[in-house]
Parts: structure tokens; C-alpha cells; sequence
């Protein structure tokens, strides 16, 4: 479990959401803010995956019309890891959500 603002020791994880994240759209500005103050509260080790945890930001805006959904476009290479890995990342009543 890592803990910690952005899970520090975790440059793979931090990696990831930053490339999830990038976007010049507004939306993608709103999460960048979020993001900047995010804490990983947790990280759940599944068996076939992780799930990260992260603390609500208190500071940023959420987005308009506070929407719900998932989005993920990164995919990466692992070695051991047939088929590779995607990430997906989770807006919650327009906030960073895990």
C-alpha cells in the first residue's frame, strides 16, 4: 500500500496518471488541478491488478455538471504480463475518483 502525496515512491504510478491526464481540453485542465492535489490514501493489490485509492481534492473544481464516468487510453508493455496492462481512471460526481 503506498501512501503519500501522488504515492512519491511510485514514479510508475505517477507515470501513468500523467499521461491519462494529458489534454489541453478543459476537462483534462479541471483534472490536471485535481491531480495536483491529490493523496494516495491506499492501493489495493487484486491478484490481476490494483486498485489506487486517492483522497478527495478540497481546493480544485470539480467539472461542470459534476459527470460521472471512465476513461483510459494508456496502455503499456510488461515484461512476465501477457497482453500487456491498460489503465483506466474514474470521475466521480466530476472529481479524480478512487
Amino acid at each position: 500500500m503506498s501512501r503519500g502525496r501522488h504515492g512519491k515512491n511510485d514514479k510508475f504510478g505517477k507515470s501513468v496518471l500523467e499521461k491519462l491526464l494529458t489534454g489541453k481540453a478543459d476537462t483534462f485542465r479541471i483534472l490536471q488541478q485535481q491531480y495536483k492535489e491529490l493523496s494516495v490514501s491506499k492501493r489495493e493489490m487484486t491478484g490481476v491488478g490494483f486498485f489506487t485509492y486517492f483522497s478527495k481534492p478540497t481546493e480544485a473544481p470539480a467539472l461542470p455538471g459534476e459527470p460521472s464516468f471512465h476513461f483510459g487510453d494508456v496502455h503499456a508493455e510488461l515484461r512476465g504480463l501477457e497482453g500487456g496492462a491498460g489503465f483506466l481512471l474514474t470521475i466521480n460526481k466530476g472529481y479524480l475518483y478512487g
